[in-house]
């Protein structure tokens, strides 16, 4: 059951961290909704990542987190495109949110590590989501029975 509602709690962070993201508002060039994002998901991001660590992630759990997986690659992409932006060309984030440019980046540290946030957690959860699964498997295999629920 554990299993189950760290996956829920993953779906949440990503909702949570996705929420603000395509929204048309950025003040001034300012990539507000993104902070707010990030500030929003960081804690049930490390707490799914926490509950992960620890986890042996059954069938149910992992039938439920099987449609992370593309969203997490999504965002990891999207987030690499957000590095690029922002660090390697030096423009605001708010030219990839809201899709105009916007002129130069802040010297925000927050909008200058926001690229690397997202393609983190991205690769985080579905690591943290393989190892649960490995776990779980090597259980099975070590025990010779297939316990699929709690």
């Amino acid at each position: 059951m554990a299993g189950v509602a760290t996956s829920i709690l993953l779906y949440f962070a990503w909702l949570v961290s996705w929420h603000q993201v395509y929204i048309d508002h950025c003040p001034m060039g300012d990539a507000q909704p993104l902070k707010l994002a990030i500030f929003l998901s960081v804690v049930p991001y490390v707490v799914g990542f926490t509950l992960l660590s620890s986890l042996r992630l059954r069938i149910p759990a992992l039938v439920l987190s099987l449609p992370l997986i593309p969203m997490m690659v999504w965002q990891g992409i999207w987030g690499l495109r957000l590095f690029v932006i922002v660090n390697v060309e030096g423009l605001s984030a708010c030219t990839l949110t809201v899709g105009a440019p916007f002129g130069s980046a802040s010297d925000d540290w927050l909008e200058q590590v926001a690229g690397s946030y997202y393609f983190l957690v991205s690769v985080g959860s579905i690591l943290g989501l393989a190892h649960a699964y490995r776990r779980f498997r090597r259980e099975v295999s070590g025990s010779g029975q297939l316990e699929v629920f709690d």
